[in-house]
């Protein structure tokens, strides 16, 4: 019931969330570079960002989705000029909005403990590893550039980094990633 309530939320109100976190980007003073964007920029990529959370739901909160999707985010922010902890706050924000919409329109019946449990480790398992795999193509962005400015050494990188993400680079992260800190097998029932 938890789930479902969750994907009838995402959907019906994405847009109006959407809204909320444009407001909430707009009267930020730790967000200058989003609001260099233009308003319809910004409202997008809102747009996207809660749009990119329901399809999650739809698709049984599958991670290849979750991946893919916040690290080509870091990746494209990384390239645009973002700042990480701007792109770390508009996250929070987006989760801050999520959680005012869910405990609004809250769903029709009161919730159990377990079920309060579910709302808050399906949104977790989704804004924690957002988290991890926007660093994680911020970080990939970055080494990228480094790489290719051909200013450093393999040995010059390693140590300007100190092994960020150059140890994983040819690692396949998997799900096992999040799903050993959380067992969300639930969601795929």
């Amino acid at each position: 019931m938890v789930y479902e309530s969750l994907i009838a939320i995402a959907e019906k109100y994405k847009t109006a969330m959407a809204e909320e976190w444009f407001k909430e980007i707009k009267d930020s003073t730790f967000l200058s570079t989003y609001n260099n964007l233009t308003d319809p920029q910004i409202f997008e990529r809102g747009k996207v960002l809660f749009e990119n959370f329901y399809l999650w739901l739809q698709k049984g909160a599958d991670d290849n989705f979750i991946q893919t999707y916040f690290q080509n985010v870091g990746r494209e922010r990384a390239g645009e000029g973002f700042p990480l902890s701007e792109i770390n706050y508009a996250l929070f924000l987006e989760k801050k909005v999520l959680w005012k919409f869910i405990s609004q329109k809250e769903v029709d019946t009161l919730l159990t403990p377990a079920d309060a449990v579910e709302f808050l480790a399906v949104i977790s398992s989704y804004f924690d590893m957002g988290e991890f795999y926007i660093l994680r193509g911020y970080m990939l962005h970055l080494i990228d550039n480094l790489n290719s400015s051909g200013k450093f050494t393999e040995d010059e990188m390693a140590s300007l980094l100190n092994g960020a993400l150059i140890k994983e680079e040819n690692k396949e992260i998997s799900s096992e990633l999040h799903l050993d800190a959380l067992d969300l097998n639930f969601l795929k029932k």
